[in-house]
């Protein structure tokens, strides 16, 4: 009975061990990108986009695989475009460079929320990027 008893613990022991180790480190996950701007980064197969929602602006954020913001000397922007649900199709959406981000000048007319749609062209290379935004706290 107590050989039982000490086999069971063990083994407990054992998976509860292995259990917390195995939640460490996803942040160093190769191909995960780190927000660096504190916005929502997705993932292109040259480079990434953070999108960053600030009080009074949207900002794009070019980012390399290893989380740095790249310059936007070297990226260029191929197309952008911003569609609400009331609107029949997507329109052209005006990036500004400012500093080490694009701001996004689009007025989504009263919607809560519009998706976003921008193709960045890197080293010869373009991505295609989509984000949900509502631009109302």
């Amino acid at each position: 009975m107590k050989a039982k008893i000490k086999i069971v613990s063990g083994i407990l022991t054992g998976l509860v061990a292995f259990g917390v180790y195995a939640h460490e480190g996803h942040d160093k996950v190769p191909g995960s990108v780190r927000a660096v701007k504190g916005g929502v980064v997705e993932s292109g197969k040259s480079i990434a986009l953070e999108l960053s929602k600030e009080a009074d602006a949207v900002k794009l954020y070019p980012l390399s695989h290893d989380s740095k913001l790249l310059s936007l000397k070297d990226v260029s922007v191929k197309s952008a475009k911003a569609k609400t649900r009331k609107m029949a199709k997507a329109e052209d959406v005006k990036l500004e460079p400012a500093g080490d981000a694009y701001i996004v000048k689009f007025d989504p007319k009263g919607a809560d929320r519009f998706e976003l749609q921008v193709e960045l062209t890197y080293q010869s290379k373009t991505d295609a990027f989509k984000f949900q935004v509502e631009p109302k706290e």
